[in-house]
């Protein structure tokens, strides 16, 4: 019996021992499948990370191209906007180069006083004038001797022109009149001055002052054109005698206010008495030491010139030291300010002015004057320029000749305000 339950029980224990590795075995199988369940699930999340990586890529790669596109597309844009408005700017800037163009040439042919672009009836008038004779609308003022009044748009383009080629006229005072004359005041002595003690009695000084008439002279141009020349619409008839009469005027005020006797003409500064001179320092020729005497003995500093021909200036550039060297390099003659003002250079600091109506260099001649133009002479201008057509005296050679008079003069009022040097020991 004691057998039998011993076997009972170690049946019994073997049974739990087999249903204690079943069980263990299940729970091996079951954590075996637990494991790789995580792992599969950790490998399907780590494929999801590495899916969503990829994504997150290829969506940055996407929003850069097309920033990189949007960036491209507005630069396209901006070089065509640019390229539009650059042509834009090119063809305003030919329409504004063309309007001058025509603004220029309009008031080059008609007007210069800047009265508008249109030419004026009084100047459509005279052009017809030139072109037919046709008088009926012209200024009736005639003057005595003869002829019609100018346009003042042609007068005034005249006398431009006159201003550029004349140069004392750039320099000297001008006064324009409508008599005769001009009385100019001259200052014929000295008003002194002085310090007068605290109270006490000041001395009475006058000047003497006279008067100086200076005339406006008559100048005469004439200019000739054939009948076919003023015939032609296309020419410029207007223009083209204003440039000529222009240049015939200066050329004949400029001579005669340099040299002119004061009888019938202007008075020229190296004719008018009064005036005071030093020597060169040699009977032929100039020298730096005349030179040099004649700019330091001048008593007006504020507005000076020299006056000289083109000949005497290369006289002058031509000097020497007893060593054979230029004295221009030596800062006798500084060129710095050539052209400006009209001025040809500079001597000891003087503006040179070219005169060629100036005398020459040559024994007892006066070939370089120093004066102050403002103070030393007055230009007058009588208002008004004139013409006369003449059909007659050249109607056999097919031409008309055109008279056009101006009255000028001109005289010095300061002669002291002048010093001239002469060749002379």
């Amino acid at each position: 019996m004691s057998e039998n339950t011993t076997l009972n029980t170690e049946e019994l224990n073997n049974e739990e021992v087999v249903e204690t590795t079943e069980e263990h075995k299940e729970e091996v199988v079951e954590d075996a499948k637990t494991e790789e369940t995580l792992e599969e699930a950790n490998a399907d999340e780590d494929i999801e990370a590495v899916i969503n990586e990829v994504k997150s890529v290829i969506e940055h790669k996407k929003a850069e191209s097309q920033k990189v596109q949007a960036i491209e597309s507005s630069v396209s844009e901006l070089t065509n906007e640019v390229k539009s408005k650059q042509s834009e700017v090119e063809a305003k800037l030919e329409e504004v180069g063309n309007s001058l163009k025509l603004i220029e040439k309009k008031l080059y042919r008609t007007n210069i006083s800047g009265t508008g672009d249109k030419m004026t009836e009084e100047v459509k008038d005279f052009t017809k004038f030139l072109r037919t004779n046709e008088m009926k609308y012209l200024r009736t003022d005639r003057d005595p001797d003869g002829g019609y009044l100018v346009p003042t748009e042609m007068s005034n383009q005249i006398i431009h022109k006159i201003v550029e080629i004349s140069d004392l006229r750039r320099l000297a005072r001008v006064v324009a009149i409508s008599t005769k004359a001009f009385d100019a005041p001259t200052g014929e002595s000295d008003v002194t001055a002085y310090f007068i003690n605290e109270g006490g009695t000041a001395t009475e000084t006058e000047g003497t002052f006279g008067m100086k008439t200076i005339p406006a002279h008559k100048l005469m141009v004439e200019a000739r054109m054939t009948n076919e020349l003023l015939a032609d619409a296309a020419f410029d008839v207007v223009n083209d005698l204003n440039m000529r009469a222009a240049l015939k005027f200066a050329q004949a005020e400029g001579t005669a206010f340099i040299k002119g006797t004061g009888v019938g003409e202007p008075e020229g500064i190296m004719v008018a008495a009064g005036i005071s001179s030093v020597n060169s320092g040699d009977a032929s020729e100039i020298t730096a030491d005349g030179l040099i005497d004649l700019i330091h003995n001048f008593e007006y500093t504020n507005n000076r010139v020299l006056l000289m021909n083109r000949q005497t200036l290369g006289a002058v550039r031509k000097l020497k030291t007893g060593a054979g060297e230029y004295l221009l390099d030596m800062g006798l003659n500084s060129m710095a300010n050539v052209g400006l003002n009209g001025a040809a250079g500079m001597i000891l600091g003087v503006p040179v002015h070219i005169m060629q109506d100036m005398p020459n260099v040559g024994a007892g001649n006066y070939p370089i004057a120093i004066l102050d133009p403002q103070e030393a002479y007055i230009i007058v201008d009588r208002v008004g320029l004139r013409v006369l057509r003449d059909d007659f005296t050249l109607a056999s050679q097919d031409k008309v000749k055109f008279i056009l008079s101006r009255r000028v003069g001109g005289g010095v009022v300061n002669p002291d305000a002048i010093l001239k040097l002469k060749v002379s020991v």
